[in-house]
Order: structure tokens, then C-alpha cells, then sequence
């Protein structure tokens, strides 16, 4: 059972709220072979099981979904689908529409009807695009090029084309200590590195596609103490560090400027230490979103559903939730496609508040790249956040209160006024030099 220990058993104990469903088993053929992981020599259903998860998950094998009632036994297990063939299919019918309204994420390795098929290869090629005119801004030659981004997350799949040429930088940490510690050794890839990698640097799926990404590997996975509702973020905060130690050692013109970390609550081990390393950053001049950081929070962010249809126009949006229409920054979350750990990509409904730190990150650094200087300000990132504010769209401009929706063009073009305002006052202080000395 080597084979089922290397894959199932990673995945079910590391991600227990997934399901091996995503890999198209039905929850029958799940609990046959959970009930089979200790034998030596599982019975030959099991063994094909087996075989067929380790093709899935290398993206070498389809799985036929012969009836409506055989593709509800792998979502009653998971709302994500990969590797199946749907194509014998036919969602007309109402029971249809409702099963195909529950799939969540699907990814680019599903063989839809030949009917739908054009209809979501579109829809996952518009949700690869960030919106809110970040496209335009990369057309004018903002794509961060020249800003450092860091991301602290997990496994990432390095030679993924949509960011292979971004990685400036990779390591992994805490996962040798993992394995001593539980005897358990990670995957090569995550689900959740690769996405927000290219939400951030990637070509397609990114906010920034020019920025370098530092990217540092980690985990939260080690049991934590009696009392502690949270998760253990002992390497996150070992992961932050190294972050900063790299920093230290790199030329002004190659620092790392944005830090994004899409984890964390304020009930986790170790949570006031990693504040404490994330207010360090900051004062090192590295602008820091998410890890429940209170820079991050504070700002009150709220993810936007969105029209994928029109993904440039504000009027697209709206707050997932009521309580965003009022003093929140707005953030695209849902209807995005990422980077998959299979090496394509995955369409995804619903995101989480884990898209919308990469997604910021990649937006300032498209504002650095237009104004480089304006990092080398102390205190520099609450500055950033007010001008992201104040050159956010209000959803009800007669209402001050109203929340505003991230506006990267309007972000990039203040930056440079304030570069223009600041060579324009230079230039004045040096012509008044050279009247004094004449």
C-alpha cells in the first residue's frame, strides 16, 4: 500500500476538510479504500482504486461519469471536479441545472458535452483575467517589473508556466520537522500555493506578471496545545523571518517590497509572535496583507463577486456580503481561475479571502514600478493603503461611508502625479540653489 500512503493518505490527513472525491472517486470507493490503507495486500478493486488516483492526480487519466446520479456520488464528496469526462452527459433537464450549479470549481482537465464545452473553456479563460483594468495597465507597460513579491504559503509547483519565469527565489521550511515529528512526508504541490502564486505574478491570472516572486514553502499542520482553537503558525513565523534575513542581504534596488500571507486567525498558536514579525516587516519596509495582520484588517477587506462578462466595469461587483457596502476596501475574490497543481488551471465560484491578499500585493507593486521612491518613504505602507482608499471607486458616492472598490489604474496613476509633484519640487530647490550661488 505504498503507492495509497504516498497519495491518499497526505491528502485526507493534511486536508481533512477535501475530499479524494476531486479526484472523481464516489464516497463508496472512498471508504473501500480507507478501509483497505493498512493491508498488505488489498483486494484487487482496491488496487485499481489505487492505481487510477495515482494517474488522476498526474493528470494521465479521465474518469467516465456514465449518468447524472454517478456525477452526484463524487460531489456528495466534494463540490471541485478534476479528471472526469462528463461529455455522455446532458444537464438540460432541471436536475441537471441543479447538479451543475453545485459544481463549485471545476478544472481544465474536465471533458464537459461537446454542447458546453466552448461555453466553459470561456468562461474559465475570462476568470483568468484580474479585472478592474488591470489588463490595460499591462498593455501600458505597468506590470510591476523591477518589485520584489513575497509569498508565504504552501508547496508551490515551481515549473508551473503560468509563473515559472517570475520564481526568483524558493524554500521550503518546517516540512523536514514535519515529517520527524509525525512520521508523515508533504506533497510536491499544494492546492493552495500555485493559486495564489498566479494570482499575484502570473502571466494570465496575475495582478503583477513583470514582479519577481520570493516565495517561501511552509505549513501549519502540527498539532497544537490544549486550549488553542487556532492552528499552529510556529513555521509561518519561521518562514516571516527568513523573509526578513533575505531582505536584509539584498541590494535597495532588489528588495522585497510586498509580503502576501493568505492564512492565519487570531486565535492561533504563536499569534501575537507572528504579529510582532509582521509589524517588524512593516518597519523594514515591507508592505504586509493578510496573516490576519492588523494593517490588513484594519482596512476592513471584503471580498466582490463579479460579472466575468465585464470584468472591467465596477458596475460588475457587488460585496459578498451585506455588511461589505460600508467602510470596506473591495477586492475581486470570487469567479477567478488560478494556477492547479496538475500544471493547468482551475475555475473557481467562490474564492476566499486567500485571493485577495496576492491579488493587492501584485496591484502595489504595479504602483511601485511607477514610483520606486515612494518605498523608500518611512512608513511608507500606510500611506499606500490611504492612497488605495482614496483612489478606490465608491460604491455611493453621495455616502462617505460607502466602501470603495480597489481601482489599480487610479492607483498606478497617482503614483505617478506624486512622481511628477516630487521631480517638479527638486527641480525647484535646485534652480533656487543655483540663483543663490549666482
Amino acid at each position: 500500500m505504498e503507492q495509497y500512503e504516498a497519495v491518499m493518505e497526505q491528502y485526507i490527513e493534511r486536508y481533512p476538510e477535501k475530499s479524494p472525491g476531486m479526484w472523481g472517486l464516489t464516497a463508496a470507493e472512498s471508504a473501500l479504500v480507507e478501509a483497505h490503507k493498512n493491508d498488505r495486500n488489498p483486494p484487487a478493486d482496491v488496487r485499481e482504486i489505487i492505481a487510477y488516483i495515482q494517474q488522476a492526480k498526474n493528470g494521465k487519466l479521465l474518469r467516465v461519469v456514465k449518468s447524472l446520479e454517478h456525477l452526484e456520488a463524487f460531489l456528495a464528496q466534494s463540490s471541485n471536479i478534476c479528471n472526469l469526462d462528463l461529455s455522455r452527459l446532458d444537464f438540460s433537464s432541471e436536475k441537471g441545472k441543479k447538479i451543475l450549479g453545485g459544481i463549485e470549481e471545476f478544472a481544465d482537465s474536465v471533458v464537459w458535452p461537446t454542447k458546453m464545452a466552448q461555453e466553459r473553456a470561456e468562461m474559465l479563460e475570462r476568470a483568468k483575467d484580474p479585472g478592474l483594468g488591470v489588463r490595460a495597465l499591462h498593455r501600458r507597460g505597468w506590470t510591476g517589473k523591477g518589485v520584489s513579491v513575497a509569498i508565504i504559503d504552501q508547496p508551490l509547483l515551481i515549473e508551473h508556466p503560468e509563473y515559472a519565469g517570475r520564481v526568483r527565489y524558493y524554500r521550503e521550511i518546517g516540512f523536514s520537522e514535519y515529517t520527524r515529528e509525525t512520521g508523515k512526508t508533504h506533497k510536491q504541490a499544494s492546492y493552495h500555493g500555485p493559486a495564489v502564486a498566479s494570482l499575484s505574478v502570473g502571466k494570465e491570472c496575475g495582478t503583477a506578471p513583470g514582479a519577481d516572486l520570493v516565495f517561501v514553502a511552509t505549513h501549519n499542520w502540527l498539532p497544537v496545545p490544549a486550549g488553542v482553537t487556532g492552528r499552529d503558525s510556529t513555521y509561518e513565523c519561521a518562514s516571516i523571518r527568513h523573509v526578513l534575513e533575505l531582505n536584509r542581504t539584498l541590494p535597495e534596488s532588489e528588495k522585497i517590497r510586498c509580503l502576501s500571507c493568505s492564512f492565519g486567525r487570531n486565535d492561533d498558536y504563536k499569534y501575537e509572535e507572528r504579529q510582532a514579525l509582521f509589524k517588524q516587516a512593516e518597519e523594514e519596509g515591507i508592505m504586509v496583507f493578510g496573516g490576519y495582520y492588523p494593517s490588513t484588517i484594519g482596512r476592513l477587506i471584503c471580498g466582490l463577486e463579479r460579472d466575468v462578462a465585464k470584468t472591467d466595469e465596477v458596475s460588475a461587483y457587488c460585496p459578498e456580503r451585506e455588511w461589505g457596502k460600508r467602510n470596506h476596501l473591495l477586492i475581486p475574490e470570487h469567479q477567478r481561475a488560478f494556477a492547479a497543481a496538475s500544471g493547468g488551471y482551475i475555475y473557481g465560484e467562490k474564492g476566499g479571502y486567500s485571493w485577495t491578499c496576492p491579488y493587492m500585493a501584485g496591484v502595489v507593486a504595479c504602483a511601485l514600478q511607477a514610483y520606486p521612491d515612494f518605498a523608500r518613504q518611512k512608513g511608507w505602507p500606510d500611506k499606500m493603503w490611504a492612497e488605495m482608499w482614496n483612489t478606490g471607486v465608491s460604491l455611493d458616492k453621495k455616502d462617505k461611508t460607502a466602501s470603495r472598490v480597489i481601482n489599480p489604474p487610479g492607483l498606478v496613476d497617482r503614483m505617478l502625479e506624486l512622481k511628477r509633484a516630487k521631480g517638479k519640487t527638486l527641480a525647484a530647490a535646485l534652480s533656487a540653489r543655483k540663483r543663490q550661488r549666482s
